[in-house]
């Protein structure tokens, strides 16, 4: 399967994150690319603000993984802008994950997963998994393994499921 990781990363932690989950899906025999969203302005408050220097382009793939960090207790408006703007692309497996610095999942990182999703829905794509990344958390290490652990499984083949 022809998988995309389009990943939106200030620090490098979301995107560490992504070069994990991708180097388990090609051990799994996946065709994987990870592509960066970049913005112009990461700073930008607003989705309507934000301009792309690097925008990917998701319909040669079968299915997605789409990872942000998580900005301001919610979705991160260049990962929301990037989703908005998306065509419609039918009905593809995608799979999301957050990273954010506070350590409880309810101080924005699950309204950014269901932001997410329901930005992800709207284009045809069928949010399967989600996960979040706590990097202050002191079981960070563990929360990287289950969010690769869960979108590996999402994407296992019949024989290896």
């Amino acid at each position: 399967m022809k998988i995309g990781l389009i990943i939106h990363s200030r620090t490098g932690h979301t995107w560490s994150v992504a070069e994990a989950v991708g180097q388990a899906l090609r051990k799994q025999g996946h065709d994987v690319t990870l592509e960066r969203i970049v913005a112009a302005d990461d700073a930008a408050a607003k989705p309507e603000q934000v301009t792309f220097t690097s925008c990917p382009d998701i319909r040669s793939y079968d299915a997605l993984v789409i990872g942000a960090p998580v900005r301001g207790f919610n979705i991160n408006p260049v990962i929301r802008a990037y989703l908005s703007q998306l065509p419609a692309v039918g009905t593809k497996p995608a799979a999301c994950f957050v990273t954010m610095h506070l350590k409880k999942p309810w101080m924005g990182g699950n309204r950014a997963l269901a932001r997410m999703s329901g930005l992800c829905r709207d284009k045809g794509l069928e949010t399967r998994g989600q996960a979040i990344v706590s990097w202050s958390s002191p079981q960070r290490e563990q929360q990287i393994e289950r969010c690769v652990k869960s979108i590996e499984t999402l994407f296992a083949s019949k024989e290896e499921a």
